[in-house]
């Protein structure tokens, strides 16, 4: 090989060298640094969307913790105050940057939804780069939100208000201590007044207006018992629980009515009272109705209620039960005349609805002069009516509570779209009686109504038959035999034996059952 060609091979190997050197050098300037700020950044995002999801798991765990608790204020606020410390607290422990936002407009809640906002940073592998070029961080932000929501409840509440309900004049329930002759009765003279045809005892007090009898304390007791007794009472207080948890949410509707109320069938009524239309909660239409109930023989109506109850008496079992809604009474709309008409008035010394109408002395916030359903509930009277024969008149208000829990959604669509949104198909349908006297499954009237519940394919009806210790051995014998009647395998239909002391316990429970939350965007 000639000298020419041995130069000529060396140049060739020289100018390889030099590539190879020149492919090290690119490699190391440019593709290197740049594979490595993709890698970092590919590390960075699968980082960041880790962290993201860990916040919006907790979010989504605390909204639903929470929202178990509603609507019940406090107990949700100590809720959200505990969780979110130890979710900080646990942060803080992992060296995660996540904490709740406490911003009152990012993490909040109302009666029927939570709302919980997670918030961090992950500050990214390059950080100290783009602060040494940029001056500015390259942390990403975490900012991840959930919504727990409960959906809106369709309630019909049943209410037994019957002779069963109220003691006979020589047998009162209930210890005299605790249950003792309101203080309105603390006067001395008896009435002036003379009712023809007397009235039947045991059940009523055939000579109350006389000295002789008028003076005695068992009338007093007697009387006071027509509203408040160890037997209505509980019944009352139970029936308010329901109400006022379904009341806490506008996105919520309700009735009421009581059975056999003011007039029975066999008097040409239809055997139950509507104390306020199926309607939303804050619905301005769905005025409560006062009854005009009245036994003159023994001062029974809810206006004697509304004294019985009063402030001036010292024994709580009488009072109005407290609560946080915007129903109150003043004394400003209810002037010392009317109770003055009241007192003086010359047919008698008891309330009279024919002087005044008691109802002026309640107001809403929202409604104006009006009286509310708590108060329509608390102080009704034990109605002097029985139950119809098998008691017809529950199946009755059944098939009434049934028909309109279905007709609601094709009568006011419209406004339960705009109420409710994309959950208003989700709404839970029930119905709640609570009786001492049950319709056996087999009655005809019974079947109509589960029929009728049964149509929709919506409707839960739940039963609390109520077996008070002091109702009399006869009622709750037809009451036990009507029970064995009702199958224990229906879905729909749930019958539970309470008394005085368990009935508050199951309307927690039917509550607890119907609650049904979801996440919602």
């Amino acid at each position: 090989m000639t000298k020419r060609a041995f130069f000529i091979k060396d140049q060739i190997r020289t100018g390889q060298k030099n590539t190879e050197k020149g492919n090290a050098a690119f490699y190391a300037l440019f593709v290197i640094p740049i594979t490595l700020v993709l890698l970092i950044v590919v590390i960075d995002i699968s980082a960041w969307q880790g962290l993201r999801e860990e916040a919006q798991r907790g979010a989504d765990i605390l909204a639903l913790e929470s929202a178990q608790y509603l609507p019940y204020k406090q107990d949700v606020t100590n809720v959200l105050a505990s969780k979110s410390q130890n979710f900080n607290s646990s942060s803080s422990a992992n060296n995660s940057s996540l904490q709740i936002n406490n911003s009152s407009s990012r993490t909040y809640f109302t009666s029927s939804k939570v709302q919980v906002e997670v918030i961090g940073r992950y500050e990214s592998g390059l950080d100290a780069l783009f602060k040494a070029f940029t001056g500015q961080e390259a942390a990403f932000p975490v900012a991840e939100t959930a919504v727990a929501r409960v959906l809106p409840l369709d309630v019909y509440l049943v209410l037994s208000d019957s002779i069963n309900l109220r003691p006979s004049a020589p047998n009162l329930w209930g210890n005299p201590l605790d249950w003792p002759s309101a203080e309105y009765f603390n006067f001395i003279n008896p009435p002036s007044i003379n009712i023809r045809p007397a009235p039947s005892y045991p059940n009523s007090w055939p000579n109350w207006w006389t000295t002789s009898q008028f003076t005695v304390d068992k009338y007093k007791r007697f009387a006071t018992q027509l509203c408040y007794n160890t037997v209505y009472s509980p019944l009352k207080d139970a029936a308010l629980k329901l109400i006022d948890t379904v009341s806490a949410s506008s996105e919520n509707r309700l009735s009421v009515i009581m059975t056999p109320g003011d007039i029975p069938q066999s008097l040409g009524g239809i055997g139950y009272n509507k104390l306020r239309s199926f309607s939303f909660i804050d619905d301005t239409n769905a005025r409560v109705q006062w009854s005009s109930y009245f036994e003159p023989d023994n001062a029974a109506c809810d206006e004697a209620c509304v004294y019985f109850g009063s402030e001036e008496t010292n024994n709580a079992r009488y009072k109005l039960r407290s609560n946080a809604s915007s129903w109150s009474t003043s004394s400003s709309s209810c002037p010392d005349i009317i109770k003055d008409d009241i007192f003086i008035d010359s047919r008698g010394h008891y309330p009279n609805p024919y002087v005044s109408k008691l109802e002026n002395c309640f107001f809403s916030t929202v409604l104006g002069s009006a009286i509310g359903l708590r108060e329509a509930v608390y102080f009704h009277a034990v109605r002097r009516n029985s139950h119809e024969a098998l008691a017809g008149n529950v199946a009755r208000s059944i098939q009434v509570a049934a028909t309109e829990l279905i007709e609601a959604d094709k009568l006011s669509a419209n406004a339960s779209l705009q109420k409710r949104g994309g959950l208003a198909k989700d709404t839970k349908k029930i119905i709640v009686v609570i009786t001492e006297s049950l319709p056996a499954f087999s009655n005809p009237l019974m079947i109509e109504a589960i029929r009728v519940l049964r149509a929709s394919g919506a409707g839960k009806l739940y039963i609390l038959a109520y077996n008070a210790s002091d109702i009399s051995a006869a009622v709750k014998q037809d009451l036990a035999q009507a029970l064995l009647s009702y199958p224990t395998d229906q879905n729909d239909i749930t019958v539970s034996l309470v008394n005085e002391t368990n009935i508050s316990s199951q309307i927690t429970l039917i509550l607890t059952n119907e609650k049904r939350i979801i996440l919602s965007s």
